[in-house]
Formats: C-alpha cells, sequence, structure tokens
C-alpha cells in the first residue's frame, strides 16, 4: 500500500477462529505429523471483547489445543501482514515449550501472545492478518490461518417471545441462529478425519437476558449434549436431552430446565444461572448428537469436546 493516510483506530474482527480437529482414538502412527495437524491440531484466536481494535497497537491471544497422536516436538508462530509488525511471545506458562503435547498424555491448551503495531501511515480499514504455525527447525507449515475469514463469532437474536410447548411455529423461529454442519470423525487413510454426517441435526438458537432457546430437530432415538461455558477456560456444563425429551445436567440440578417435544421438534428453555453463565451477552457452546455408537459434533470432537477453547463464541443481540 503506496503513500496511505493515517486516520482513527479501526476494528478487526478475528475472534473465535475454531479449526474442526479429529479423533485420534486408534490413529496410524506415522513420521508426518503435518499431515495430521491439518485436521487435529485445534487453533482459536481469543481476543476478549470479540473485536480488536487497533490505534497503534493491539493485542490478542492464539490458542492451540493437540488432538493428534502424539506430540508436536517444536512449533513456533509467525503473522504475515503487510499492515503490521507483531511481536509474539509463548505464554509464561508454556512449561515445554516449543512442545506441544498431545491431550491424549495429558497436554493443555497453550498460546501464543500476539501484539500487532499499525504500520505508519496505514489508513482505517479491514487487513489480510495471516497466522502461520510452523516447525523453526526445517520451516515446514502445520498450518496457516486467514483471521478474518475464519472468525467463529456467532450472533444469537434475541428471543422476544417463546412459548416452550413443543409447537415450534414458524412465527417465533424464522430469525433465530440456524446450527447445521455437524460432523463426524472416523479413520481416513492414516489418521481420523471429518466428514459431514449425511442426516444433518439442525439447532435453532435464541436468547434473552435469563435464558437460552433452543430448538432441535434430530433423528428418532438421538441424543443431544448442548455444552455451555462462560468463557474459554472454564469448565462446561453439559445438558443432555434423552430421546424422551428428557434434560439431564451435569451440575445435578435440572429443574430449571423445560422440555418439551413436538410432532417432529424439541423446543428446550434453558436459564443461563443454571449453568453459571451470569453475563449473558457472551457465552461459549458446543453440540453434539449420538446415534448407537456414532457420534457427530457441531465443533470439535471426542477428544477436545470437553475443552471450550474450541467452541464457537455465542454473543446475543
Amino acid at each position: 500500500m503506496k503513500n496511505p493516510v493515517l486516520k482513527n483506530s479501526f476494528r478487526i474482527i478475528a475472534m473465535s477462529f475454531l479449526a474442526l480437529s479429529a479423533y485420534q482414538a486408534g490413529a496410524h502412527l506415522c513420521n508426518d505429523v503435518f499431515d495430521q495437524a491439518k485436521d487435529d491440531l485445534a487453533v482459536k484466536v481469543d481476543i476478549r471483547d470479540g473485536q480488536l481494535r487497533i490505534a497503534n497497537e493491539g493485542a490478542f491471544k492464539v490458542y492451540m489445543l493437540n488432538t493428534m497422536d502424539r506430540d508436536i516436538a517444536q512449533i513456533n508462530l509467525s503473522v504475515d501482514s503487510d499492515a503490521f509488525t507483531s511481536e509474539i511471545k509463548p505464554s509464561p506458562d508454556w512449561k515445554t515449550y516449543p512442545r506441544l503435547s498431545t491431550v491424549k498424555k495429558g497436554g493443555k491448551k497453550e498460546f501464543f501472545e500476539v501484539t500487532l503495531k499499525r504500520k505508519g501511515n496505514l489508513p482505517d480499514g479491514k487487513y489480510q492478518i495471516k497466522l502461520v504455525l510452523f516447525n523453526p527447525k526445517d520451516k515446514r507449515e502445520f498450518k496457516t490461518l486467514d483471521l478474518e475469514n475464519a472468525a467463529d463469532i456467532q450472533a444469537v437474536p434475541l428471543a422476544k417471545s417463546v412459548a416452550v410447548d413443543g409447537s415450534c411455529p414458524e412465527s417465533e423461529w424464522k430469525n433465530s441462529l440456524l446450527c447445521s454442519s455437524f460432523y463426524s470423525y472416523h479413520k481416513e487413510g492414516k489418521y481420523m478425519g471429518t466428514s459431514p454426517v449425511k442426516t444433518q441435526p439442525r439447532f435453532r438458537l435464541m436468547a434473552d437476558t435469563q435464558n437460552l432457546y433452543c430448538m432441535m430437530n434430530v433423528e428418532a432415538g438421538a441424543e443431544t449434549t448442548i455444552y455451555l461455558s462462560p468463557d474459554s477456560d472454564s469448565t462446561p456444563v453439559k445438558i443432555v436431552i434423552d430421546p424422551n425429551a428428557k434434560a439431564t445436567s451435569s451440575k445435578g440440578d435440572s429443574a430449571g430446565i423445560d422440555v418439551k417435544k413436538g410432532d417432529r421438534d424439541i423446543e428446550v428453555k434453558i436459564p443461563f444461572s443454571s449453568v453459571g453463565i451470569s453475563n449473558s451477552k457472551r457465552f461459549f457452546a458446543n453440540i453434539a448428537v449420538k446415534k448407537g455408537d456414532d457420534v457427530s459434533f457441531w465443533r470439535g470432537n471426542a477428544v477436545s469436546v470437553d475443552n471450550p477453547v474450541v467452541y464457537a463464541e455465542m454473543v446475543t443481540q
């Protein structure tokens, strides 16, 4: 960009990138960890207020969760951008850096702290930023992420009037957030891989200041688990809706959760207070559906589904 004029601060929306990762149970041990990392290294950009505004500089964290069948011996991060210079530091609590241990051997999420500094004479606007995760020894890339295209903020519309009675009228749900695109995780060649499930579950979400509302459309006999967390660090609460439309909570008290089954769909009301969410304007969510031995996930996989770092960030409107 030539001879730009500096203006006021601007916004880069780059929140909650989630790279789908694959369940590694029984995966083939192979030397090519780079192939595994394409699906099995979960990465998420965490900006606490959901937006990155940079006047002169701004910071965010890049979290990683290794669900591969082995550790990544060495990993580092670089930023590819014509608009910013960058300073990147591993977390001071990352004791094994640059090794990223697999969850299957007790590894946990780790992060890099990224500080971007705006180059001089740069005008306001949206700019492409790519994160490159690579092996510092030979510079081979594990994956490259485009923040703007990969942001995972989900806008949850306001529920103005929802009667949880199982009738599921279109007038109530037509403006809701649709959650679909569920994936199964299975052996593909040498590693576990992902593919869309043939019969897609469909979930619609709305919220008010007190409750999360969900309309579910799943196969007969399927069990649904809704995962909810106030942030990307807390232990999620699991709300299980069984095939008979009975709800149970991992917190042990499901008295406030209302479930009604209609002819085809199920309506659910979950009080935010019952799942430990005090700020209804921002929370994290995931969904899994199980029928028999088959499980499909909206986000993450069987290794990472209990970790809200892979969940979508839900922002109520």
